[in-house]
């Protein structure tokens, strides 16, 4: 990727021999940023500098915090978090997780009672913020995907028509963010109440529809607790089906002892 701007700050952002490496360089130019980049970069082919773990941002990770807590909490509850969100990514969207500091939350509280909320309002907002960040700082760490076929080509397809070095570019500089676009797209497909998100559970339910190993989709969508990812193995009665089909092709046999010890009798039951 290069560096990139996030708000204010300039991040690098890199890969060298499959593994990634990232940093805030903070608000500096961008010249400043790309010498960095070049610093690290050669830092790191010398074997003297450590990847960090991935630093994670609060309005990539909410997304996330409510499909993790939606399967353990009421619907009440679910809806009530989403609501929170609603507030709070005023604020903190575009701000790493580790930058939310009390100083940071104290305005945030300042501001949503100038607008009228109710401390019990403002308190349930600031719970949701305190388990996000907790949640948040748990999946701080480097995740490694593998590319299927299809991907790969529609990939190096759009790499083709780049006039840059990003896949996804225009004039040269890469997107900062989907979600103009994505919107777009949903509203010439006629498609609505579809969040950019769902792409995620689609992934999860046709792997398990597929009959991918539970564990293996587990690892791939990066869950916690297998819990969240049994949301994923929902067959369907044609999968229940060949499920049973593949006792026919089964032969069970049992041996059973007579009155007699010295005789043995082995019946076949058939194929179940």
């Amino acid at each position: 990727m290069g560096v990139y701007l996030r708000g204010n700050s300039w991040y690098i952002d890199f890969y060298y021999e499959g593994k990634r490496y990232t940093e805030k360089v903070g608000k500096v130019a961008k010249s400043v940023a790309e010498e960095k980049l070049n610093i690290k970069r050669s830092e790191v082919m010398r074997g003297e500098w450590k990847p960090k773990k991935v630093q994670v941002f609060f309005d990539r990770f909410k997304e996330e915090y409510l499909e993790l807590t939606r399967g353990d909490k009421k619907l009440k509850s679910s809806l009530r978090d989403e609501c929170s969100l609603k507030h709070l990514s005023k604020t903190f969207d575009g701000k790493l997780l580790s930058e939310i500091n009390p100083l940071l939350i104290e305005k945030y509280k300042k501001t949503r009672k100038e607008e009228g909320a109710e401390p019990a309002t403002i308190n349930r907002e600031l719970g949701c913020l305190r388990h996000i960040i907790v949640e948040g700082t748990k999946n701080e760490e480097i995740r490694k995907i593998p590319m299927n076929q299809k991907l790969t080509e529609a990939l190096e397809g759009g790499k083709k028509i780049s006039r840059g070095e990003y896949v996804f570019s225009e004039n040269g500089k890469p997107y900062g963010d989907v979600k103009t676009g994505w919107w777009s797209a949903l509203k010439k497909a006629k498609i609505e109440e579809v969040r950019f998100h769902d792409l995620r559970h689609t992934f999860g339910s046709r792997s398990g529809m597929a009959g991918v190993y539970i564990r293996t989709i587990q690892e791939l969508m990066g869950h916690k607790d297998i819990k969240m990812t049994m949301r994923y193995s929902h067959p369907t009665p044609e999968h229940k089906k060949n499920a049973v089909r593949v006792l026919d092709g089964v032969t069970t046999f049992f041996t059973t002892v007579d009155k007699n010890p010295d005789s043995h009798k082995v019946v076949s039951i058939g194929n179940y």
